[in-house]
Formats: structure tokens, C-alpha cells, sequence
């Protein structure tokens, strides 16, 4: 017995989902108390000579 989903329930669903994404995102991106990843030994070294400069 399938049941279909009424819209009231979906707007909320939806509010709750970007609202949760929203936050978590803020934290994330708005936030940044420390790196995430550690970057490798060789991260911003000159490039060799002759490589294209790549912006990071």
C-alpha cells in the first residue's frame, strides 16, 4: 500500500534539509578553525624551471 507524500510534508522536508545543509555548510565554509587535510611536504614549493605556474 503505497502512500503518496503529502506537499506540506515535502516543504518541510525540504526547509529541514536545507536549512540542516545550510548551518553545516556555514560551519564549514564561514568557519574554518583549522585545515581539514594536511597539506603535503612539497605544497607550495617552486615549480620547477620551465613548469606552467599554477595557481593555488
Amino acid at each position: 500500500m503505497k502512500k503518496e507524500i503529502s506537499p506540506a510534508l515535502a516543504a518541510v522536508i525540504i526547509i529541514v534539509v536545507v536549512a540542516i545543509l545550510g548551518f553545516a555548510g556555514y560551519k564549514i565554509f564561514l568557519q574554518p578553525k583549522k585545515p581539514s587535510w594536511t597539506p603535503p611536504p612539497n605544497y607550495g614549493a617552486p615549480a620547477p624551471y620551465g613548469a606552467p605556474a599554477v595557481p593555488r
